[in-house]
């Protein structure tokens, strides 16, 4: 653990949060936490001195994807240090922080189905804290947990299996009912109804459960997403919030009645706890919303000078709107307070939402999992972002300034650090956004990349002027001249693959949209929001190579821009070609020369780092090596595996160079990494298919998936290549080599903690050493890391360390 925590340190994590309404949830210790895949990531934003923040942590422990995210509420208002998640695996965790570490400490087991929702509090009675847990099932189970501080790990104090066909429990709610020790649980198991339970004092059981069904709800036309209580000060009741895809929220009161205030009244429930009588009306039916609610959530703001105005109702829903609800006691209804989100435009459903434990802030995420959050005076504001989907590539620009990402979600994303701390890097582009899958990119010196997708053609990309221009007041980037790019932005038509030039009128209708900051304010120093990112951030595509028969499997090119090489999937032969591609302007690209070899899809390509070799891998369980003719720019094979020779038996996945061109590494299904290199003089050299290039070292990784490799752009200890090698588990193996003592340690291997929690889709070292926009630390190497768990993370490597 020491070596780790010296060599390695986590720089970057971006990730988007999962498309459920309750991913995310953000406590009364400004700790966002956040559903990513089957992990939960934790954001610490530091708004009041204008950082957005950055997802400092994943945890790890459920083992298929998180549904749900929350605080474990304390009514007593003490703050929170736990909260609980829960998983398509069919399990609750409770997550307690000790040491200042979320750690996983109860695992609530007892669901045959996943989990899709959750509820808890926390609070005092009997002189001991007793924690009550809900999950429920998307099909026909609710169970309920209790804990208190004298036990050592939960019990089931209840369950429910509900009989009717098709119809689930999908929202829940806890809380203590106003005078008594009793708690009270709204659900909806009914469909269209809310179910109202209450607990006996003693927690014993009446009849045969604990929790007895006490009165049903009816009013709402359609599926109930999502139940909120909250108890009011000042008159003392109790409000229930319900809202539905009948696009209404409902606002039921919950008071004490006396006997003698006991009247006939049809549009009233009664419940009776402790041999006292609550009456259930209807306070308010609220009309706002054009689509589906998806959640609720209530807030106290504090700083309110009239008490009626301090209670509010925070709504979310399909329509792109967040509305905020205030009270109104002359009317003795709820009205509109604001209105926030987007209208039209490229912007995503929204799915959950919640405030900032001042209530300033408000936070929303879209169906694509990006975060929204609006700031004071209810305008956009920044939250860290990510893809939502298994990324597939990762490149470095060659100087070392930026990356670029690639996804199963169909966008391109350009990750940089911010000028104003070099600690905090941000998405700061979404280049592409495409209608088929982005398979892999390459990205070329000048602002340039050239992208792969699930279709036959390549597509080109150059940098606008506006981007430029605004990335060196956002990030680290050489002094470039923006006038010397020919478009001043790009836009996507409706129904269109290609990011189009946009024309003067677009281009003055993006520079005056006030939702694109960016292009309108040359002051502007912060990162961008969600709407920024989707709409004024786009490069204009210059050109589409047409060529292969297949959809783009790999891609590569040359350390200074002048050549490309790509290949598509293949059964057979014929569509295994190596094409390559000329680059002779920024908008000329043109194919020279066909290359065959393999007869199954060839998984890399790699060009050495001096330009002479080109290097492919295939699922044929071979490599072939190309040498390049300088004078007429086409390569020949010089050298390869065959089935005799092959030490590789399942198909190879990756390649890499060493920096200085010396040796190779090919990395298999089988476990295996291969270190290559040519060995003058060999009697190999005319008798054997690899003519000379022999292996000097196998690693064998028994049960694993050798998914990508590559080296350090530098020797470190003076003369040792250090390998990164990515598996197919999600870890990182970092090795020393020695070429002259023929030696290979592994240094260490970074685990999910560090790493990812599914496959390495691509490794790639920072191409020089020391730190994006802080290079005199020659000491250490960054490396970026792409994982199926659709993140993407940057490590500050110490080389001192090792």
């Amino acid at each position: 653990m020491k070596l780790e925590e010296n060599f390695c340190s986590l720089a970057y994590v971006s990730g988007a949060c999962n498309s459920n309404p309750f991913a995310a949830d953000w406590s009364e210790n400004n700790v966002i936490c956040v559903a990513i895949g089957e992990g939960i990531g934790l954001l610490y934003p530091k708004l009041d001195l204008g950082y957005p923040g950055k997802l400092e942590k994943i945890l790890f422990a459920h083992t298929e994807r998180v549904n749900a995210v929350k605080w474990i509420r304390n009514l007593n208002n003490i703050s929170e240090n736990s909260f609980i998640s829960a998983s398509v695996d069919k399990t609750v965790i409770v997550w307690t922080c000790e040491n200042d570490n979320f750690i996983p400490k109860y695992f609530l087991k007892g669901h045959t189905d996943a989990v899709t929702d959750v509820s808890a509090i926390s609070f005092n009675l009997s002189n001991c804290v007793k924690c009550l847990l809900v999950a429920t099932l998307s099909v026909d189970t609710l169970l309920i947990w209790k804990k208190n501080d004298t036990e050592d790990e939960f019990s089931l104090l209840d369950k429910y299996v509900f009989t009717e066909v098709g119809l689930g429990v999908s929202g829940i709610s806890f809380s203590m009912l106003p005078g008594t020790e009793s708690v009270i649980l709204a659900c909806s198991n009914k469909f269209i109804n809310v179910s109202l339970y209450t607990s006996h004092s003693s927690f014993k059981k009446l009849n045969s459960h604990i929790f007895e069904e006490q009165s049903i709800l009816t009013g709402h036309t359609n599926w109930i997403n999502d139940l909120a209580f909250v108890f009011t000060d000042m008159d003392k009741t109790l409000l229930l919030a319900s809202t539905s895809h009948d696009s209404t929220i409902r606002v039921w009161r919950i008071v004490q009645k006396e006997e003698a205030e006991s009247k006939l009244n049809l549009r009233e429930y009664t419940i009776f706890v402790e041999n006292k009588r609550f009456s259930i009306t209807i306070n308010s039916i609220l009309h706002g919303h054009d689509h589906w609610i998806y959640t609720l959530q209530w807030k106290y703001f504090e700083n309110e000078d009239k008490e009626e105005n301090k209670l509010k109702l925070l709504s979310v829903s399909a329509d792109k709107s967040i509305l905020i609800w205030k009270r109104d006691l002359t009317a003795d209804t709820w009205t509109e307070n604001y209105r926030l989100g987007n209208i039209g435009g490229n912007a995503s459903v929204f799915l959950g939402g919640c405030f900032s434990p001042t209530g300033q802030y408000v936070m929303a995420h879209d169906l694509l999992g990006a975060f929204h959050r609006e700031s004071d005076n209810w305008i956009s504001a920044v939250l860290p972002s990510g893809h939502s989907d298994e990324v597939t590539d990762i490149q470095w620009d060659p100087n070392g300034t930026y990356i670029v990402s690639s996804s199963v979600d169909k966008t391109t994303r350009l990750h940089a650090p911010w000028i104003k701390d070099s600690s905090y890097w941000y998405e700061f582009a979404r280049p592409q956004t495409h209608g088929h899958i982005i398979s892999c990119l390459t990205v070329l010196p000048d602002y340039r990349f050239v992208s792969g997708a699930t279709e036959k053609e390549l597509r080109s990309f150059i940098a606008s002027k506006t981007f430029i221009k605004h990335l060196k007041k956002l990030s680290f980037m050489d002094d470039v001249d923006e006038n010397k790019y020919p478009h001043n932005s790009a836009i996507l038509p409706t129904l269109d693959l290609s990011n189009k030039p946009a024309s003067e009128v677009d281009h003055a209708k993006i520079i005056n949209s006030n939702s694109v900051k960016i292009n309108g304010n040359d002051d502007i120093r912060d990162v961008l929001t969600e709407d920024e990112l989707t709409r004024g951030t786009l490069w204009p595509e210059i050109q589409k190579l047409y060529y292969h028969p297949n959809e783009i499997s790999c891609i590569t090119s040359t350390r200074d821009g002048t050549l490309i090489a790509s290949a598509c999937k293949a059964n057979n032969p014929k569509e295994a070609s190596i094409v390559i591609w000329l680059i002779n302007e920024w908008d000329k690209i043109k194919r020279i020369q066909e290359l065959w070899f393999h007869q199954l899809t060839v998984t890399q390509l790699s060009f050495s780092p001096c330009g002479s070799y080109l290097l492919s891998v295939s699922r044929d369980r071979s490599w072939n090596l190309f040498k390049r003719n300088e004078n007429e720019n086409t390569f020949q094979s010089i050298a390869f595996t065959s089935k005799t020779n092959a030490i590789h038996k399942r198909q190879l996945n990756c390649c890499a160079w060493s920096h200085d061109s010396q040796y190779f590494a090919t990395g298999s299904r089988d476990g295996k990494l291969v270190l290559w290199t040519e060995e003058k003089g060999s009697i190999l050299s005319d008798n054997s298919s690899t003519k000379g290039y022999i292996h000097k070292k196998v690693l064998t990784m028994s049960d694993e998936n050798i998914s990508s490799v590559t080296f350090a752009p530098g020797f470190v200890n003076l003369s040792d290549y250090l390998i990164a090698v990515g598996l197919g588990s999600g870890k990182i193996g970092m090795f020393i080599w020695n070429h002259n003592t023929l030696q290979c340690r592994n240094v260490i291997t970074f685990f999910e903690n560090i790493a990812h929690r599914k496959c390495i889709m691509k490794l790639a070292f920072r191409p020089v050493f020391g730190l994006t926009g802080k290079e005199d630390n020659q000491h250490i190497l960054q490396l970026a890391s792409a994982g199926a768990d659709k993140l993407v993370k940057i490590y500050n490597l110490n080389v001192k360390a090792i």
